[in-house]
């Protein structure tokens, strides 16, 4: 049994500011008819009430195996077994504090453990349920910089000294082997991570997402109005113990 995770001070969420995106991200987002409306607000400067909300972490929230058994939908277990067959090691479950969606990673090791393997699973949960679940493998440079070959269409404009490939509709063995042609190419010197340098890893990428779109204006601050109705809109947490919204 874990303990109920609770945060001790109140966070700054940030919701997505639509306008702000370029046009390319939009028709990424919202290819199609759906593309037209989008622009339409961008051009307007029309302010959206959005489903979800992120954070900037300080650390991972660290999942026990056993209670995610109900949780994530087949598709992710397949790939999970599928990274064990390359010769991963798993290392744990892991979340960060959501509003208005969820979302689960999975993490394993090579070897050398100079790559990870990430299988994301993720639920958005306010208004309309939609699941998705995603691969990819993530080396660290010497510089600290993140190198990740994702099996995932490109959606939001990368983070600035991030190496990043986006191969949609790979398999985890085609991504994995793309993985390792990229650091070939990038001529890569990677450095290994022991369990505390992931999840520190993993943190320090999430938190440069989240400043890169805030320094561009994707992301904006959300009142404690917004947060509380967006809060009344979104279910707990399916695993036990963890009170992501509490803060």
């Amino acid at each position: 049994m874990i303990s109920p995770v609770v945060c001790t001070y109140m966070r700054q969420y940030y919701k997505t500011d639509i306008t702000r995106l370029t046009f390319g991200e939009l028709w990424r987002l919202a290819p199609g008819p759906a593309f037209l409306f989008a622009a339409v607000i961008k051009i307007l400067n029309i302010k959206l009430a959005v489903p979800n909300a992120t954070c900037r972490v300080d650390k991972l929230i660290i999942l026990e195996p056993a209670t995610m058994s109900k949780v994530v939908r087949p598709d992710t277990w397949k790939r999970i077994e599928e990274c064990h067959a390359l010769g991963f090691n798993f290392e744990f479950w892991y979340t960060v504090p959501l509003i208005g969606g969820e979302g689960y990673g999975a993490v394993l090791s090579s070897p050398d453990r100079r790559t990870i393997a990430h299988v994301i699973y993720s639920r958005t949960v306010a208004d309309l349920i939609q699941e998705l679940t995603i691969h990819c493998f993530q080396s660290r440079a010497r510089d600290g910089s993140p190198i990740t070959t994702g099996a995932k269409k490109q959606q939001m404009m990368p983070t600035p000294g991030e190496h990043v490939i986006y191969r949609p509709g790979f398999s985890v063995a085609q991504t994995w082997d793309e993985h390792k042609d990229f650091l070939n190419r990038l001529a890569a010197q990677t450095v290994p991570m022991d369990r505390a340098a992931i999840e520190q890893f993993l943190v320090d990428v999430s938190n440069r997402d989240v400043d890169f779109n805030i320094e561009r204006g994707v992301y904006v601050p959300m009142t404690e109005a917004e947060v509380r109705e967006l809060r009344l809109k979104s279910p707990p947490s399916p695993v036990p113990g963890i009170l992501v919204n509490a803060d």
